[in-house]
């Protein structure tokens, strides 16, 4: 951790997602990529970000079974970051965000979409029968 310019407290996005992947049960199942140097983030904003990550590898478990690959790529994009989260399951049946949502089930509404749009950011998830593809952007 480091302080940024405006005083708050920064975290290496990379050692916090580090900590999350390896501290996962599947973790033998999950590959993390990132880049060499620290990808710093508000403090605040990496627990989102790593928050999120861990509610998409969550899914992965449950829908795709505790043996399924799952990768993390993050990208530092200067001003912002990308993060990636992609797996190799059954893929997301149209409409079944939509109808869990309106179900009253917002796991992926709150856990995912609502974190990044709280924080300025984004979520795009992209599903077909050969895996599902979540994708974080925050800006610094």
């Amino acid at each position: 951790m480091r302080r940024s310019a405006s005083g708050k407290v920064d975290t290496d996005l990379r050692e916090a997602l580090g900590s999350l992947v390896w501290g996962m049960s599947a973790s033998p199942h999950v590959s993390l990529a990132f880049p060499a140097s620290p990808v710093p983030l508000r403090d605040d904003v990496a627990v989102e970000v790593t928050g999120a990550v861990g509610a998409a590898l969550d899914n992965v478990k449950v829908h795709c079974g505790p043996s399924a690959r799952a990768w993390v790529l993050v990208e530092d994009e200067g001003e912002q970051v990308l993060v990636t989260v992609r797996d190799e399951g059954p893929g997301i049946p149209e409409g079944r965000l939509t109808e869990a949502a309106d179900e009253g089930r917002l796991g992926v509404a709150q856990s995912i979409y609502g974190r990044m749009r709280d924080l300025g950011g984004s979520a795009a998830i992209t599903s077909t029968s050969v895996g599902t593809e979540v994708e974080l952007r925050v800006p610094r």
